[in-house]
């Protein structure tokens, strides 16, 4: 054997005899709609003031360390069918904020929540 086909094999060795540390496998995205049942309360605060039909949420791979990193989150819109082709409209979303102040916006948006409790009802009575 040569040098190079030695080292090769013990550089493999450790990979294929399940040595080394095993890869990490992303979890699976959650879609959540506005008729789900258990909504995380950032996408709950998202839909009482978004036109969003759906929010998917995907985990992200922990960097080295094992430090907890944020979700990457999607809006989704509606689905339109033109013809026989079905489309929707999608974006990013990032988190912003941090704790209790967190929650979920457009890149580059400027929205923010208002304090106190707001009704969106209409009176149908005459004055």
């Amino acid at each position: 054997m040569t040098a190079t086909v030695v080292l090769v094999t013990l550089l493999l060795a450790p990979a294929a005899s399940g040595g080394g540390p095993a890869p990490v496998t992303p979890a699976a995205c959650q879609s959540f709609s506005r008729a789900s049942e258990k909504l995380p309360p950032l996408v709950r605060a998202w839909f009482a003031h978004s036109g969003d039909e759906r929010v998917l949420a995907c985990p992200q791979t922990p960097v080295a360390g094992g430090e907890a990193v944020a979700p990457l989150y999607f809006g989704e819109g509606a689905v339109t069918q033109h013809g026989e082709v079905c489309s929707y409209l999608s974006h990013g979303l990032t988190l912003a904020g941090s704790g209790d102040a967190a929650r979920l916006a457009r890149p580059g948006s400027t929205w923010r929540p208002r304090r106190g409790r707001v009704s969106r009802r209409r009176s149908t009575r005459a004055a």
